[in-house]
């Protein structure tokens, strides 16, 4: 055994630069070759490698995500939590980095030494394993200490902050913008740019009365410059502000700008900087969004594609490739074997609440399937795509731009002539039902204090999911109480949007579109008696934000005038209003 390194490698809390000097040994371990902390050696490593056989029978083990390159562990063992990263050779390009340059495991543990030198919090590093195979490294190991208490930031903002009273929520958010705004800074100040700097990508540890600390962690996406570009400090932010589209408001950007621009240079910035900083960061987060989209839609390492000459197919990568292919070959086998309920069977359409038993899905799912039946359908399916990709397409682009909707989780295309079925396989959300079924089955079971406090959250979750919708320059053309899915809890303001084939993107924001659309939800809150002009003017106070006091006139004339032209399309055809 030799001794290989000592170096501040700990996590670094409260941006505090004092770091433990650790030792660490270089030990090989079956066909491994590690550099592993000293003290820790023999409690990882036996004589053929890892522990795993110690490890999986107390299910100290457990995968917290995994996919074709890389698996990630949780580790829960008497020496504490650990995490171990696994990362692995998923395609000839995988290979060609690690001929060319540092593996995975070893780039990350450069980083996090480089991030811990510069006193920023990151976390611990354990260990690095290399197999090698014909002078090339085709997997590779990292394993770091967990933080006690610590959860993403997306997760903390939706699970722990949307819990807690409005008054002392208020105080953390704050909190959270003031920190956030700082350690992005800091990292800045300190040439570091961050490739994936995103909320999962920082961890949160708050014990509910001190100031939030955070970490950065997944370092492998780090770059390091002497100097960090104004272009590249606002590529780094647009990346912050797509993954915190949905749970940070304009205020707590307010916050996050005026603190990353007073601890940056020492000087707090007006509104006009913050302006043109809020601007740059939109316009390259959509542009984000974008490339991303085109990716997804070529197929990346988060798409599973299983596709036939006869059939399409894509699912998440972290189903069960297995289970794809049996649903792929059979897809009416879900609404024989796995259905739980119908919720809708008409001579086009079927949908149903089934148990797909994917592994690394819920338990329910909502399985759609589309039948083609006239010959006008199939003519038109060979020129245009089909509902169920748009719906793929659409409702990941939606959840990366913060829009609230299920997640699809696969879809079954057919191709060529003849009888054509699509399916698409969508999450169901738990403890929901649509704004239609709320109104008609809870709402008169409410207090009164209750219906007001519903309808507040209500009106202003809805409006900014919409304002949303039309920033990123897409329209819901059936924007009914049907397709408007709310929690069961009426504390709960949550709200997501369905039946995504009546969605469209625009290469500009179109004015008219957003008129459509609160048009058609207008006409749904006319059929029903507790929402008032009150209520639809608050809805249009939070929709339009700073433009209410200019053009709420023109919005609400232009509204009703559409409105009254559905109702009267409505009435002529024989249709009814819902």
């Amino acid at each position: 055994m030799n001794v290989a390194a000592g170096g501040n490698d700990t996590a670094v809390r409260g941006g505090s630069a004092a770091a433990k000097t650790q030792r660490f040994v270089t030990r090989p371990a079956g066909d491994v070759e590690w550099t592993i902390h000293e003290a820790l050696a023999d409690r990882l490593l036996g004589e053929a490698g890892l522990r795993w056989a110690e490890w999986t029978a107390p299910h100290a083990a457990s995968v917290v995500k995994t996919g074709p390159h890389r698996t990630v562990y949780r580790l829960d063992l008497p020496a504490g939590e650990f995490y171990l990263k696994q990362f692995r050779l998923a395609d000839w390009k995988a290979l060609l980095r690690n001929l060319v340059r540092t593996c995975p495991a070893e780039i990350e543990w450069q980083a996090a030494h480089r991030i811990a030198a510069c006193g920023l919090p990151t976390f611990e590093t354990i260990a690095v394993g290399r197999r090698m195979r014909a002078g090339v490294v085709c997997e590779n190991y990292l394993v770091t200490r967990g933080i006690p208490g610590a959860l993403p930031l997306d997760q903390f903002w939706q699970s722990v902050v949307a819990r807690i009273s409005a008054a002392r929520q208020a105080i953390v958010r704050q909190q959270l913008a003031g920190v956030l705004g700082r350690l992005t800074a800091r990292l800045h100040r300190s040439g570091v740019e961050h490739a994936d700097f995103h909320a999962g990508n920082l961890l949160v540890v708050w014990n509910g009365s001190d100031l939030p600390e955070l970490f950065v962690i997944d370092l492998n996406a780090a770059r390091f410059h002497r100097v960090l570009a104004p272009a590249a400090r606002r590529r780094n932010l647009a990346l912050l502000y797509r993954s915190m589209a949905l749970i940070a408001t304009l205020a707590d950007r307010l916050r996050f700008f005026q603190a990353y621009s007073a601890e940056l240079s020492a000087a707090a910035a007006d509104r006009d900087e913050i302006n043109r900083l809020e601007a740059a960061c939109r316009a390259s987060a959509h542009a984000g969004w974008r490339r991303a989209d085109r990716a997804w839609r070529r197929g990346n390492r988060h798409v599973r594609q299983l596709d036939t000459p006869a059939t399409g197919c894509r699912g998440l990568a972290v189903l069960d490739a297995q289970r794809l292919a049996m649903i792929r070959d059979n897809p009416e086998s879900l609404f024989a074997e796995q259905l739980d309920y119908w919720c809708k069977r008409s001579g086009r359409h079927r949908v149903a609440a089934v148990t797909p038993l994917l592994q690394g899905s819920s338990s329910l799912a909502f399985w759609k399937c589309i039948d083609y039946r006239s010959w006008y359908d199939r003519l038109l399916g060979r020129f245009r795509e089909s509902a169920v990709r748009r719906g793929w397409e659409i409702g990941h682009a939606f959840l990366r731009r913060g829009i609230a909707t299920p997640m699809p989780l696969l879809f079954v295309e057919a191709r060529g002539p003849g009888l054509r079925r699509d399916y698409l396989l969508t999450e169901a959300v738990r403890h929901s039902t649509t704004l239609a079924e709320f109104c008609a089955a809870q709402w008169p079971r409410l207090l009164p204090v209750q219906q007001r406090h519903w309808k507040l959250g209500l009106t202003r979750r809805l409006a900014l999911q919409l304002r949303r919708l039309h920033e990123c320059r897409y329209d819901h053309r059936d924007l009914k109480f049907q397709n408007i899915l709310v929690s069961q809890d009426p504390a709960a303001d949550a709200v997501w949007l369905l039946d995504l084939d009546a969605v469209r993107a625009w290469p500009w924001r179109s004015r008219s579109r957003a008129v459509q659309n609160l048009a058609r939800l207008n006409v749904s809150s006319l059929m029903r008696t507790m929402f008032q002009k009150t209520d639809r003017l608050r809805f249009l106070k939070t929709y339009l934000g700073v433009r209410f006091a200019a053009e709420w006139r023109n919005w609400w004339r232009a509204i009703a005038c559409r409105s009254r032209k559905k109702q009267y399309q409505n009435q002529h055809r024989g249709r009814p209003l819902t």
